[in-house]
This record gives structure tokens, sequence and C-alpha cells, in this order.
């Protein structure tokens, strides 16, 4: 019996266990459920209102600068259940019941991921900021201190000390005792001897007052014992984390907050600071101290703040929330925590330091929501059914919910600036045979190689903790970054002149990074210079060569290496509004790209990082050199090329989202590889400029023709002779998807056909593209449930039973009775949309990337829009009366294949 009702209550558990632990969370993007800001809202009220007498405008926590005021917070209100303050009690202003007994973190935590901890910081300091200025108003929050107490210079009060007496008045029989002035305690100070000497000298010059009867009562009694000093304390305030964590000690940090504080306030009579107290003190001194706090000011030579030792660990007390809210504690209402009354501190110019680690602190925090978790059964029933969560990927893909929130302007980018030509310096030369130019890399390559692999940094030595990134690892940062931009601009030569028509186009099969793959990793190749014989800049040139393999990739649609676009980034985006570079989606869209391989945990991430940013990098020198020194062709190639207003665009947002809390990852799996120059132009464009400057030398053409006069020349007459050249390279494709879920995929209609034809390039004016579209993709994101309405409004579905589709432009579809279907291979490609394709042999498809070409047909990329935000909207409403009909190209949703390889899986 016992072992059945075990049973029953487990088959119970199993049924009721919650389905966000089977399928995995959702990522949280910044915006808190309502169920969670109430009750967040709750714990800033009964943080404020800690004590009686209403809300302290002083209590203001920076989660963002400080995080140990954040880590404070979540330890004492967010993870422990809620409860009101006493004196809130019987208050009316506020409910409170949605809060009562519960727990912000377990609550955050059903509903989301756990996040990375800085960028929850920040959305719940925008909260708290938000309840700030309801509750304060134009009051300006200020993060609470860390306070050190300090009394003494040497042996001399800072402020005017307390004096107490054991002489009783006369009257009441207490003990007398005053509070010396300003005034005060510079006559005291002008007499340098005793105590007493001091006193008599303060009695014969101040004037007549209740304070010079207790002065006349203590030098007549004569008894230097009769009296003492009381120093008060002034209290330093610092934000800590801010001013502190980039200092070697804690007290060269106080050092500088003082220079900081008499170099730069202002001067405030209502609430002087140190340095006001210390002038006095040192010009009543009449000695040579004015003179060192000078020094000590306008100069490292000088230390001010001294230890009294002995210091214990911790250095700090940080304030409890019992501590706040109790009214017995004399507690400053701005003050975090303060340094351990043990640990104490004073000023001298005389005194050293030792150096003592118990001067530093370095307590170390691994924060994580999940170590919140108080209910330990819940937590260990969870862990057993682990095995049947879903593991979500690393990093998740960007919904169309998120995009809602994330892009605020929703129209195309345009250039607002002319071209400055002045700033822009001829390096390019067009007249360079390609040829020429690609033996010339060869053999720059070469020389970088020698630069990182043959100088003294030889033996570079770094193990890895990451297996699968060893011998990326083992490379000089930087390598990469040189390595593939010049192959990119190799590559960016070759399609200059193809487009120009200055250059064969069976150029393309041996004239590309192919070709520096084949070398780089051909051993034979290798013999003839120094790399052979070393095995340090083998490993740089096998490296280089699997590099170079991704650049294709990214430039070229599918195997067939002939360009769709100057930049066609094609990374499976296929439709007009993910692969024009003036889309608001365009940066998402290679994010979404580089999630995918970097989930994968795979090399191919670092190659493809690097080639996408460096051929942005390219447009920009190629756009800028051909407007400026080679006009005569800008006419043909502006189509062509990204604008550098725009492209600056493109990688200001891709760093600005790589630097959000979701990128983080990446980003730091990069940095562990590769140089952050990556994203500097002006270093990119110094690399382009010395190899032009390389390939322009006399001497080196020489021997570049010399090496093609020697090279074995395929016989190859036609584009089929080039691929059955190029097939012991590229026999396979990757066939990785797109970066989204299988339900995010419309099943493929196999009904409808997509006709060859395809509009000209010739119709693209500036005047099509009007407000229409940005105020249709803003009402459309906006509202998700208006998208079946606006969707089926603006465009007729087909369906299987082969119904057309039709755009307003009159482009054509053809139904399953028989159209034709455009491809380079063999293959269906065309644009989600149902816009049309161009064939092998039919016009090429310019996409809009000049400032001045865009799309003519609004209504097709407005029905290209939609289809992607409808594929993307999948995962946020189950509704598949919507995608019915659409038609999804299999191909057209994969990233761009890449090269097959043959090469040692082991050399990288």
């Amino acid at each position: 019996m016992p072992t059945n009702s075990f049973t029953k209550l487990f088959l119970a558990s199993l049924c009721t266990f919650s389905v966000s632990q089977v399928w995995g969370k959702e990522y949280f993007n910044g915006v808190l459920s309502q169920k969670l800001s109430v009750l967040l809202q709750c714990n800033f009220i009964s943080y404020y209102n800690a004590k009686a007498g209403g809300p302290n405008p002083n209590a203001f926590l920076d989660f963002v600068e400080e995080p140990e005021q954040f880590h404070w917070f979540v330890d004492n209100y967010l993870s422990v259940p809620f409860k009101v303050p006493q004196h809130l009690s019987f208050n009316n202003e506020h409910d409170f019941k949605p809060c009562l007994k519960k727990k912000w973190v377990p609550e955050f935590l059903k509903e989301y991921e756990e996040p990375d901890i800085s960028y929850l910081a920040k959305t719940l300091d925008n909260e708290q900021r938000h309840y700030y200025k309801d509750t304060f108003g134009d009051i300006e929050p200020v993060g609470k201190y860390t306070i050190f107490e300090v009394k003494e210079f040497d042996s001399y009060c800072i402020l005017p000390p307390l004096v107490q007496t054991n002489i009783r008045d006369k009257n009441n029989k207490e003990y007398l005792s005053f509070q010396m002035d300003k005034t005060d305690y510079q006559i005291y100070l002008e007499v340098v001897g005793s105590k007493l000497s001091s006193m008599k000298h303060l009695c014969a010059n101040m004037e007549y007052s209740e304070k010079k009867e207790i002065v006349k009562a203590i030098t007549e009694g004569n008894n230097e014992n009769s009296f003492k000093l009381i120093c008060p304390s002034y209290y330093l305030k610092l934000h800590y984390n801010k001013e502190c964590k980039s200092k070697d000690n804690i007290l060269s940090c106080i050092d500088d907050h003082i220079k900081n504080s008499c170099l730069n306030s202002t001067k405030d009579d209502d609430n002087p600071n140190i340095c006001y107290y210390l002038i006095n003190l040192f010009n009543s001194l009449r000695d040579y101290q004015i003179e060192y706090f000078h020094k000590f000011l306008t100069t490292n030579e000088l230390n001010l703040v001294k230890p009294r030792d002995p210091w214990v660990k911790p250095l700090f007390k940080v304030y409890s929330r019992k501590d706040l809210g109790n009214p017995k504690k004399n507690i400053l209402p701005d003050v975090f925590k303060e340094l351990e009354p043990k640990n104490k501190i004073y000023f001298s110019f005389s005194a050293g330091i030792s150096s003592d680690s118990n001067y530093v602190d370095n307590t170390q925090t691994n924060f994580k929501l999940s170590k919140k978790k108080s209910n330990i059964f819940v937590d260990a029933f969870q862990n057993v059914f682990s095995i049947f969560k879903r593991k979500s990927p690393s990093i998740s893909y960007v919904s169309v919910k998120e995009l809602s929130h994330k892009i605020g302007d929703f129209s195309f980018k345009t250039p607002k600036a002319p071209i400055k030509c002045t700033s822009v310096k001829k390096s390019l030369d067009l007249s360079i045979e390609v040829d020429i130019f690609k033996v010339a890399g060869v053999e720059n390559i070469c020389n970088v190689i020698e630069k990182y692999a043959l100088t003294k940094d030889s033996d570079f030595k770094k193990a890895s903790k990451d297996k699968k990134l060893e011998k990326l690892d083992q490379i000089h940062k930087g390598f990469h970054i040189e390595c593939i931009l010049i192959s990119t601009h190799i590559e960016a030569y070759n399609l200059i002149r193809q487009y120009l028509n200055l250059e064969n186009v069976l150029s393309l099969v041996r004239y590309t990074s192919l070709y520096l793959h084949k070398f780089f990793k051909t051993v034979t190749s290798l013999k003839t210079h120094f790399l052979y014989n070393n095995m340090n800049a083998l490993k740089y040139a096998r490296s280089c060569g699997a590099a170079v393999l991704h650049i294709p990739s990214v430039l070229y649609r599918r195997n067939l290496y002939v360009p769709e676009t100057f930049l066609s980034l094609y990374l499976g985006l296929s439709n007009l509004v993910l692969s024009n570079p003036s889309s608001p989606f365009f940066e998402y869209s290679i994010m979404d790209f580089f999630t995918s391989y970097f989930n994968k945990g795979s090399k191919k991430f670092i190659y493809y990082f690097i080639s996408v940013i460096s051929i942005l990098h390219i447009n920009r020198y190629y756009y800028e050199q051909i407007y400026c020194h080679h006009n005569k062709y800008f006419e043909a190639l502006k189509s062509k090329m990204i604008h550098p207003e725009i492209v600056n665009n493109i990688i200001e947002k891709i760093k600005s989202i790589l630097n959000t809390s979701r990128y983080s990852k990446m980003l730091e799996l990069y940095n562990k590889i590769e140089d952050n120059t990556l994203f500097d132009y002006n270093e990119m464009v110094k690399i382009l400029k010395d190899f032009d400057k390389f390939a322009q030398n006399k001497d080196v053409q020489e021997r570049a023709q010399q090496q093609i006069d020697n090279e074995e020349k395929p016989e190859i007459k036609t584009l089929e002779d080039m691929a059955k050249f190029n097939e012991e390279w590229i026999p396979k494709f990757d066939p990785t998807s797109v970066p989204y879920d299988d339900k995010d995929q419309p099943k493929p209609n196999p009904n409808i056909k997509f006709d060859e034809n395809i509009r000209s390039d010739d119709n693209l004016t500036l005047a099509d593209r009007d407000k229409e579209l940005e105020l249709e993709l803003y009402r459309y994101i906006g509202t998700l449930n208006e998208n079946k309405t606006a969707s089926d409004s603006g465009s007729k579905t087909a369906s299987d039973s082969g119904s057309k589709t039709a755009s307003d432009s009159g482009s054509k579809t053809a139904s399953n009775s028989g159209s034709k279907t455009a491809s380079n291979s063999g293959s269906k490609t065309a644009f989600n949309s149902g816009s049309k394709t161009a064939s092998n042999s039919g016009s090429k498809t310019e996409l809009a990337f000049d400032e001045k070409v865009k799309p003519s047909d609004t209504e097709e990329i407005k029905t290209a829009s939609k289809e992607y935000l409808n594929r993307l909207s999948t995962e946020d409403n189950n509704d598949d009366d919507e995608t019915k009909g659409s038609y999804t190209n299999e191909e057209d949703n994969a990233p761009a294949s890449e090269p097959y390889t043959d090469e040692d899986k082991n050399l990288l």
C-alpha cells in the first residue's frame, strides 16, 4: 500500500510538472510581466519606507555602478517573502495583497531563464528610477555611499574638538564641557607646547562667554589632567566600486578622493568638505604642513591617509535590513556600508604604509539568482527531471516581439552627408590584373606570417581551456583579421574588375580565396617558401588557408561563384527586407547568422564573424576610392556597394547589439581569439592601403608574373568546365538551416512555382519608396493581433490547390499548370514573398544598396516584410492558418554554403 501511494504521488507530481521546465523558459528581454512588476514595486515601497516618517529620498541604491548594492537588495528583499513594514500595516495608500508572502526571485525564475546579472541589474535600475521619479519628483537620485571615519591629523583634531573636564558645575554639579568653534581652535593652536599652555592662551584671547568661564576654571585649576580634547568624526563618503575598483588599495583610493575633492569641487559654506578643515588646521599650525599639503595635491610623492594597525577582515561592515529599520540605530540615511570600526585611519605626511594585503579589498562575488532559491525540495525535485528539459541554445534568436522593442525606427537607412574626398587619399589601382593581385596577395600574407611566426614571439604558446579552440588560441591575435581582410580585398578586387568588364569571367575559378586556400593548404606549394621548413609558420599558413574558405560563402550565392551583389551577405536571408543593408532588420539578420554558428560551438563562427565585418569595411573602402579617384566607374558600380555612412551605421549597430547581455558570451569568445581592432575602420584601412602599396610595387609584380608563367593552367572555357574544376574542392555543402526553430518554417507547397522573369533595375527610383512602408511595418510589429488581418488584406495567399499569387506590381507567379522556375544550378530559388527570381542567364538582381537606388515596388517589399515577420511570429502565436500556402524554399532558408575541403581537421 505505501508503494502504491508513493506511485500515485509521483505520477501526480509528474503530471503537474511545469511545462516551462520541460519546454524551456522564455528568454528575458528586459520587459517584466505585470505580476513581477507589481511585486517589485511592493519591495521598493517596503525598502524606501524602512523607517516611519515617509519614504527616504537618500535611500537610492545604484544597481549599475555599485553592483554590491544590487546584490544586497536581492538578498534582503527580493529573495525573501514580502512582508509589509509594521508602520505601513494600516496604511490604505498601497495595496499589498498581491505581494504578501511572495518572493520575487523564485517568481522571476519560473518565467525566465536566468539572465546575465548585469543586464538584470540595469533593468531593475530603470524600474527603481521610475519609482523614485514618481515618489520624489525632480530630486536627482544619488547612490548610497561607503563611509570612512577619520578624526586626526597626526595628534591634532581635524575638526574643532569637544573639551570635556572633570570639573563640576557649582550649580547643577554636572561636569563642565564645551565645543570649540573654528576661531577657538585657531587660537588654541597658536601656542606650541602643552595642552594647558594652549588653554591659557585661549583664555587670554577669547571674548567673554560661558565658554570662557569654563576655560578660566580649567586654567585656575592648573592641572593638565583636568580636561581632555575629544576629536569629532569626519566621514569621507565614496562611491566605492566606482572610485576604488581600479586602485591598488583602499588607502590610495581615499587619497585620490581627497585630491579630487580639493581640486575639483566648488566651495560650499553650508557643507564644507575635508579640504576646508585641513587648510584651516594647517594654517593654524604655522609650520610646513601647508606646503606638504600642496605637494600632496599636485604630485604623487606624498600619501595622506594612513592605517592604524592591526586591520581585520572583512574590511567593511554592510548594514543589514534589520539595521536600517531599527529606530535606535543612528545610521546616516545615505550610507550603504562603512569601514569596519576596528580598521581605523588617520592623516599624516610623515608615517609610511606597509605593503600589506589587508589594505586591499579582494572580495570575490559569484552572484547567481539560482542560488537564491530557498525551496531545496522543489529544486531537487526539478533536478531529478532535468533530463526532460529541452536544452535551450546558448543564445536565443530574436523574436518579433523583441524586434518591436529594439527597433525604434522602421524607415530605411539613408546617408545624410556627401563623401568628403579631401580626406580620402588615392591608394587603389584598378589597372592591375587579377593574376598579379592574387599572387601578390599570397606573398603579402607570407610576410604577415613571417611577422607573427618568425619573430621573437615565435615560441608563443597559450594553454587553451577549450579543446575545440586549442589551435585557434595558439595563433596570435590580429593574424586572422589580416589574413581574411587581405583575402577579402583580393576577392572584391576581382569582382570590381568583373563588373567593369576588365577581367575574364573564368578568372572567378582561379583568382579567388579558393586559390589562397589551395596555396596555403598544399605542402608542395609551400616548398619554395620559407614556410615549408618552419612548423610554427606552417601552423599559421594552414590556419589562414582554412579561414579564407569562408569568404566566398558570404560574398557569393551558392557554390557558383557568380555575385548576386557586391555585398550579398546572403547568409540564408531570402527576401528584400532581410538582405538589404538599408533595412532596419539587417543587423539582426547578421546577428542571427552569427548565433547559429556560435550555438554549435563551431570555429566557423570566428571565421564568419571576421569575414562579415571585413566585407563591410571593404564596401566602404571601395566606395570611397571609386567615388573620389575612379569616378568614371562610379555610376556602373554604385548599386553594388554600400554607402560608407550606412556601413558605419551597420557596424555601430552590430557593436551595440554585441554589447548587450544576450550576446556577452559571443563577444567574450571573440575577444579571447581576436583583437577588437576589427571594428576600427582606420586600423583596417591601414592594412588595405599597405597591401595596395605592396601590390603596386614593380618588383612584386615582376615576381608575380614569373610565378604565373610557371603555373600549370587548367583547360577551362565554360562555366560548366569551371564547376568540374572545382568539384575536388566543393563537392557538397553544409545543409545548416536558417537559425530558427522548425516550427517557424512553413511547409513547402509543391503546387507553387515561380516565374523566372525578373524586373529590371532600371525601374528602381527613390520616389517609389514612400512613407507607407514605414507606417505599415510599425503597425504590423506593434500589434501582433492585426498581423493576419493586415496580411489577408494586403496580399492573397496561394493554397495547396494551386491558386495564383500576385503582387500589386503585376509580378507573375505560375501555378502548378507548368510555370518555369529560375535556377542557377537546377534548384529552385525564390524570395519568401513570392518575388521573381533571376536565372543564371537572366538579368541580374541588384538590391538597393546605394543612397539613390531604392526598391520601386513598395507592395512587394511590404509583402516580403510581412512574410518574414509572419514566419518569426509563429513562436508567439501558433496560428497555422497564417502560414498555409506560403512557400519557403529550403535552399533560401539556409545560410550560405561553404566549399568543402579535404584538409585534415586536426590542423586547426
